[in-house]
């Protein structure tokens, strides 16, 4: 629950059909070597950022966000970053959880290069929903193909197309701790999710201190919006707060209005990574 709520944050509501053209002008044949996949980034391998989940005020569940080691794709070095998280025993009799996800990405721009992403999901009156996705994108193409493993069902494979040099909705969580906030100037990035094009965009409100069960940080509070085209798509206000005063500026608060209803996702203990 805490990665669809991470996700849906960030999703908008149609296709969008692309052009091979580069979101970023920045090639993914760039070659990086090993040490410098996370070089001049505020995060590392070996960072844990672990969170709790409240839904409409009410304790509900766990997640975590992971940098992990730098892992050769195709014979390029990328980042690896990847997400769990999972309902409390307490919540299990109303909904319960157990979801992850991994990414690959590219170290000149985020760009995605492989997603992967399992789901162990449950309501009190509902089916449950187990299955499992994977995506490869061909960014030099604009194609990323998509297998979905659903218990019960035949497996599925899709193709659909991308703007070059997309980033995912997990990579998008680091994109953001990377940029320098200013007030008034709008930061923006290109995003697919299955099917899906758009630009999200995030906004500085304002920097101000706030208290979540790690401590007391000084925070950026950004607004964040998704766009299909000039079309506006979330229906409620999303906000996320990153730590200012912090070397490796972590995501330390998240809430809004999104499809569940009303979240919050709170930092409760941040473990840096080992930077050289």
């Amino acid at each position: 629950m805490f990665l669809f709520c991470l996700m849906a944050a960030f999703c908008a509501t149609s296709l969008f059909a692309a052009n091979c053209t580069s979101a970023s002008g920045v090639s993914t044949n760039q070659v990086f070597s090993r040490d410098e996949v996370y070089k001049n980034m505020p995060f590392s391998a070996g960072e844990v950022s672990e969170f709790e989940l409240k839904y409409y005020g009410v304790h509900v569940g766990f997640g975590s966000l992971e940098v992990k080691s730098p892992r050769k794709h195709e014979g390029k070095w990328v980042r690896v970053f990847s997400a769990l998280g999972q309902t409390g025993d307490w919540y299990k009799n109303i909904f319960v959880a157990r979801d992850f996800a991994e990414a690959l990405s590219h170290p000149s721009d985020f760009a995605v290069e492989k997603f992967y992403l399992k789901q162990d999901e449950g309501k009190i009156f509902g089916k449950r929903l187990e299955q499992e996705k994977w995506f490869d994108f061909d960014q030099d193409h604009c194609v990323v193909k998509e297998r979905i493993k659903k218990s019960g069902s035949p497996e599925v494979h899709e193709e659909n197309t991308l703007i070059k040099g997309s980033m995912d909705a997990l990579s998008a969580i680091f994109a953001m701790r990377a940029r320098d906030f200013k007030i008034g100037k709008i930061e923006t990035a290109q995003v697919h999710t299955s099917k899906k094009d758009w630009v999200l965009e995030s906004a500085p409100e304002k920097f101000e201190t706030i208290t979540v069960p790690a401590g007391i940080f000084k925070t950026v509070k950004l607004k964040l919006k998704t766009y299909l085209g000039k079309d506006l798509q979330q229906k409620g206000d999303v906000y996320v707060w990153i730590a200012t005063d912090h070397p490796q500026r972590p995501l330390v608060k998240m809430e809004g209005e999104i499809k569940l209803g009303s979240v919050a996702v709170n930092l409760f203990k941040f473990t840096p990574g080992n930077a050289k």
